[in-house]
């Protein structure tokens, strides 16, 4: 498998609508596309990153910034959504891929966590841990499933309160 993994700036949206409608429905997959349109709209697209195996765009990420009510001025936090790998193509390590390639990204920007809604056994390899117990909560009322990861070391300390994603994700 040659996997590739690019930055995009949503000029291949077309390709991230099929993976993203291949991984989440016909549904929920349309409502991430204009989720992404509408932090591209508001500059609040991080990162995002299209997986390619030959030519075939096979996996998705983004990260956006999330706010902490309580956090030091300087701390900078992002948020992992959506992340979608083709059926097809799922159980490879594109998702793995796609997420340590977007973690050492922000690393390198000087990013302080990231935190993510999804999986706890997935992500915990990864070093995302349970967010509530370190004193973070967010706005859906998630508690496993709600998960953080320290970027730079003591990345977590003194961080606490509400994590808030961007206003575009009030839709979903």
């Amino acid at each position: 498998m040659n996997l590739t993994l690019h930055h995009t700036s949503l000029d291949e949206l077309d390709e991230i609508k099929d993976v993203l409608v291949d991984s989440f429905g016909a549904k929920e997959g349309p409502a991430l596309v204009r989720l992404l349109q509408q932090l591209a709209q508001d500059n609040a697209l991080t990162l995002a990153l299209l997986a390619r195996v030959e030519e075939e765009a096979v996996g998705f990420v983004a990260f956006s910034p999330v706010t902490l009510e309580t956090q030091p001025l300087h701390a900078q936090i992002e948020g992992l959504a959506p992340l979608g790998v083709r059926q097809k193509w799922q159980k490879k390590g594109i998702g793995s891929a796609l997420i340590k390639e977007g973690l050492n990204f922000l690393q390198n920007k000087g990013t302080q966590a990231v935190v993510v809604l999804g999986e706890a056994a997935y992500y915990k390899r990864f070093g995302f841990e349970n967010a509530l117990s370190l004193g973070i909560t967010n706005e859906y009322g998630a508690k496993e499933h709600f998960r953080i990861h320290a970027l730079a070391d003591n990345g977590l300390a003194g961080l606490s309160g509400l994590a808030r994603y961007a206003p575009a994700f009030q839709g979903i």
